[in-house]
């Protein structure tokens, strides 16, 4: 039980709040083990490399995720496209991570873009007004074409 404090005449209450604890399922995928909630799947088509990510983009995921768009940056294909259609949740860590991914790319000139955002991501994506600065598209095809 924690004590809140309101500013309003003294007035006091107290709440039941949920404990804050580690997810003992939040294992990063390694070299491709996947282990916990993160999965990455590289795929490429026409050119272009496809990494396909399926699961939780957090704070202990994200150095995964941005390892791989950096290996995949550095290989030099047509271009990047993560595909985030399969993302059940993302928190500000994800959001960077892409935000460095892109940079990344444009650094070594290597068109960059997001595929098919999940209801999560583009919540995030939306809030912090990054659509004008990423690529977005319906699809992996479209995005393969696109780029």
């Amino acid at each position: 039980v924690l004590p809140l404090f309101f500013p309003l005449k003294g007035f006091f209450c107290t709440a039941k709040m949920p404990a804050l604890s580690r997810r003992p399922d939040s294992v990063a995928w390694r070299q491709g083990e996947i282990e916990g909630v993160l999965e990455l799947q590289v795929t490429s088509q026409g050119g272009k490399t496809v990494i396909g990510v399926k699961g939780t983009v957090n704070i202990e995921s994200a150095p995964s995720l941005r390892a791989a768009i950096h290996k995949e940056v550095d290989k030099k294909p047509a271009g990047v496209v993560v595909h985030l259609k399969q993302v059940d949740y993302m928190d500000s860590s994800g959001v960077g991570v892409l935000v460095s991914g892109l940079k990344y790319a444009k650094e070594k000139k290597i068109p960059f873009g997001l595929a098919e955002l999940s209801a999560p991501v583009n919540m995030v994506i939306e809030v912090t007004r990054l659509t004008s600065i990423f690529k977005i598209f319906p699809d992996a095809a479209a995005a393969t074409q696109g780029l």
